[in-house]
């Protein structure tokens, strides 16, 4: 019983809301900046590659926030939190799915999705105000490289905090509504290759 109410603690804690009182930027320089920031990202994710690699117990630390709905394993909850295992590093290999990723974990997804024969419908909370940029990369890293059962088959480039300021830059003051938007356009991009 004390687990729970732990349990249930910190995902009280974990779970704020974003404010949409931000005053709206410049779209046009904000693109620039996201894609000026995507470009360094490329570039330092080779570099960053072995320290990344060699850090396992940071990754996992970061990871700890969103644990608490998901499970240390990635596993989920059927019928209350979808999977992630597996799914993550699928949908980073996909175009547009790492900022889809980054999107959600940093400003939260709202919506229906289906995964592992379930369907969810729910609100995810953002990260933004609890973990920075660089805890973003180290929690999406965990995912897309730890949570696999075949030990990363596919390869997948690290996640940087370069890149997480990158989508933060694009997506402004977004809320969860727009990880949703971009789940509904990947869906129908990638079809059947998006990972349920």
């Amino acid at each position: 019983m004390k687990h729970w109410i732990l349990l249930a603690a910190f995902t009280a804690a974990s779970c704020g809301t974003q404010s949409d009182d931000a005053s709206p930027s410049d779209s046009s320089q904000t693109q620039d900046v996201a894609v000026d920031s995507m470009a360094k990202a490329d570039n330092a994710a080779s570099t960053d590659m072995a320290k990344i690699d060699n850090d396992a117990a940071t990754r996992r630390e970061a990871y700890t926030v969103c644990a608490a709905c998901h499970l240390p394993t990635g596993q989920g909850i059927p019928g209350a939190f979808p999977p992630i295992r597996n799914r993550a590093r699928e949908m980073a290999l996909l175009d547009g799915g790492r900022e889809y990723l980054i999107g959600s974990v940093t400003f939260g997804l709202m919506g229906q999705i289906n995964a592992g024969g379930q369907t969810y419908f729910g609100v995810m909370a953002g990260q933004n105000s609890t973990l920075d940029s660089q805890a973003i990369a180290n929690a999406l890293n965990h995912v897309v490289l730890d949570l696999v059962d075949d030990g990363g088959a596919s390869p997948v480039n690290p996640f940087t905090a370069v890149e997480v300021d990158g989508v933060k830059g694009q997506w402004g003051s977004a809320g969860p509504n727009k990880a949703g938007e971009l789940r509904g356009q990947l869906l129908e991009t990638h079809g059947d290759d998006w990972p349920q």
